[in-house]
């Protein structure tokens, strides 16, 4: 199939935290960062809301885009 592929013009292609190495050096200040706010609204009786921004369902196309 890899063959196939690539005859066809298709490369195989890494997702982006694999190509620039891992995690982000401040991935743990701002989710402290994170967690300070959310607590300070909590505290407040405010509303805290949770977004999963990941883009589900294109890995297929961006793995054998040209």
């Amino acid at each position: 199939m890899a063959g196939l592929l690539r005859e066809l013009g298709y490369s195989l292609q890494a997702n982006r935290k694999t190509r620039e190495g891992g995690n982000h050096p401040d991935r743990g200040a701002q989710f402290g960062y994170i967690n300070a706010q959310t607590s300070d609204a909590l505290t407040a009786g405010q509303p805290v809301i949770s977004v999963d921004t990941k883009e589900k369902g294109k890995r297929w196309s961006t793995a054998l885009a040209a």
